[in-house]
């Protein structure tokens, strides 16, 4: 089971992202070339959800916008998908999920022939910033997670 369906009472609700390291961060420009300063994720932020990804009926992620005027993609579109499915939900049992960043609105195609990377694509988005997180209800969800990933940031970024 992917994300409960319960889920669905977000819509419309800020959640909060975690991007973390995991296998770095890219930012595909359609040369698929790194950013050193980015490889280690961007900073957390806030998204208001605006739609649902659906696979066989069953939520496996969510598009929607950043928001937070001090953060540096402030309006640009975010969209995640689950990497592993399980019984997820937003606060007690997060799911890890592929993330995705880009200025234009990504389309959500979740097929399951496909590997979760293909699941969303960006047409005329490029560049865009791709790499793992976590995304919560709030940062209390992720707390020990976020604080690790905030002194790796702190450490990396000096």
């Amino acid at each position: 089971m992917p994300f409960d369906a319960n889920c669905t009472g977000y819509m419309g609700k800020r959640l909060f992202v975690l991007p973390y390291y995991a296998n770095g961060w890219g930012f595909e420009d359609g040369n698929s070339t790194s950013v050193p300063t980015e490889s280690i994720g961007p900073a957390p932020f806030d998204m208001v959800l605006t739609e649902f990804v659906y696979r066989q009926a069953q939520i496996v992620g969510a598009v929607g916008r950043i928001q937070g005027p001090q953060h540096k993609y402030d309006g640009k579109w975010v969209a995640f998908c689950l990497r592993f499915l399980g019984n997820c939900n937003f606060t007690t049992s997060l799911g890890h999920s592929m993330i995705w960043i880009a200025r234009d609105k990504p389309v959500a195609k979740a097929d399951s022939s496909d590997a979760v990377y293909y699941w969303i694509e960006m047409e005329n988005a490029p560049p865009k910033l791709v790499g793992y997180g976590d995304v919560s209800e709030s940062k209390e969800w992720v707390k020990e997670l976020y604080e690790r990933t905030i002194k790796t940031r702190k450490d990396v970024m000096g």
